[in-house]
């Protein structure tokens, strides 16, 4: 078979005849690989549990300011088993950073004062609207501590949106959901 070398430079490129440039403008940070749900869609409990560097983090957030990376979403595991989680939230916010925390919120009463002030967006799992069904699909009690962790983040003035996980158990769920939070 005969190799036939083509010229692909003038080929109309899509991407390049936008006038805007692409960079990423979010970084997803795993501060830790801890968690304290044990999710039938995620196998992060699993792993070593094991919390990021806080020295480190923080010269990666100082790292991150440098990009054109404009939001930061703190995550992992479970963001908010890492002890040093206001501190980092600190060093990004302080960097020029948006911060944003991904969590399944089950400690967020605990902590949410610590870190009030430090985080620009707050997503919080919800996975259905019966509280059976989300507890099944997190692989623990939860259901009852995100409510309360809403009605926390709302006391301290911040607007918390709510992160749904589809799958065929739930699917169902979503509407009734949409409908209830709305």
């Amino acid at each position: 078979m005969e190799r036939t070398n083509h010229d692909l430079s003038g080929m109309h490129n899509p991407i390049k005849s936008l006038s805007m440039k692409f960079h990423p403008i979010l970084c997803n940070y795993y501060i830790t690989t801890r968690c304290n749900a044990r999710c039938v869609f995620c196998d992060i409990h699993q792993r070593d549990g094991r919390n990021a560097d806080s020295e480190i983090a923080k010269r990666h957030m100082r790292e991150l300011a440098a990009t054109p990376v404009r939001f930061v979403d703190l995550t992992g595991g479970e963001p908010l088993l890492h002890p040093d989680l206001p501190l980092i939230l600190e060093s990004a916010k302080s960097a020029g950073l948006l911060t944003t925390v991904t969590t399944n919120a089950i400690l967020y009463p605990r902590r949410a004062r610590e870190i009030a002030g430090r985080v620009d967006f707050l997503h919080f799992s919800l996975d259905a609207a019966d509280p059976s069904v989300h507890d099944r699909l997190r692989g623990v009690p939860s259901f009852h501590r995100v409510l309360e962790s809403l009605a926390v983040a709302r006391s301290l003035g911040q607007r918390p949106d709510l992160l749904f996980t589809l799958t065929d158990s739930n699917a169902d769920q979503l509407p009734v959901l949409a409908a209830r939070a709305a």
